[in-house]
């Protein structure tokens, strides 16, 4: 019945003007009654990238209802990326960023991702199986500055797996996770090129050159 329902407010969505209201629908409506907790739904994102999507998350809710998640940034990859690049992907999520460089840098390209919180791991998994691309390498692992291990907080009635942190003040999940320090391991890999970096970290930053809460930046390393 739930599954039905979101088909419903998907295809009432697909009207400009009810889309434009999404997120005023989400506040009051979809996410204090929780209606599509536990819903799966298979979509086609951006006409070639198949996504097995829940429901009840926060990202993966709108990547059904509306159709992308971070637009301006995926287009910018889009922009800036080309074929045989090398993309890192710091905080993948459940890839949404990577599975789009993969497309874009080809199968000359390479993308390295890294996902400390393992609900997110196995979605990103998950994606790059059903959608048999081979050029990214999935770690499960944080980057912090230190090669060690640190904690990921997680509030379960947040409704966001994004949300995740080491920083989070009230939580009711947590799991150790496997910090390396990013220079190590571009060392270690051998890898020799660097053409575009995406960082997106929640709660708190443990990169030296960024101080903020939240952070989601694209940094070019391109020269011109």
């Amino acid at each position: 019945m739930r599954s039905l329902l979101a088909s419903f407010f998907k295809f009432i969505l697909s009207i400009p003007f009810f889309r434009q209201k999404y997120f005023t629908l989400h506040k009051y409506i979809l996410n204090p009654y929780h209606l599509f907790d536990g819903v799966k739904k298979n979509i086609v994102y951006r006409d070639s990238i198949h996504l097995n999507l829940d429901l009840g998350d926060w990202i993966q809710k709108q990547l059904y209802f509306v159709g992308d998640y971070e637009k301006n940034e995926i287009d910018y990859l889009y922009s800036v990326l080309q074929d045989g690049d090398t993309f890192i992907d710091v905080g993948g999520n459940i890839g949404i960023f990577s599975l789009n460089a993969s497309k874009i840098v080809g199968k000359k390209g390479k993308v390295y991702a890294f996902e400390a919180f393992t609900p997110n791991y196995e979605k990103f998994s998950q994606h790059l199986s059903i959608n048999h691309f081979s050029n990214v390498t999935l770690e499960h692992l944080a980057v912090a500055d230190k090669n060690d291990y640190i904690e990921i907080l997680y509030n379960e009635s947040y409704g966001n797996v994004g949300m995740a942190s080491s920083y989070l003040g009230n939580f009711t999940a947590k799991e150790n996770v496997k910090s390396i320090i990013l220079d190590d391991y571009v060392k270690n890999k051998k890898i020799t090129k660097i053409d575009l970096i995406k960082i997106d970290i929640e709660g708190g930053s443990s990169l030296p050159y960024l101080e903020c809460r939240k952070s989601l930046l694209i940094i070019s390393l391109k020269l011109s």
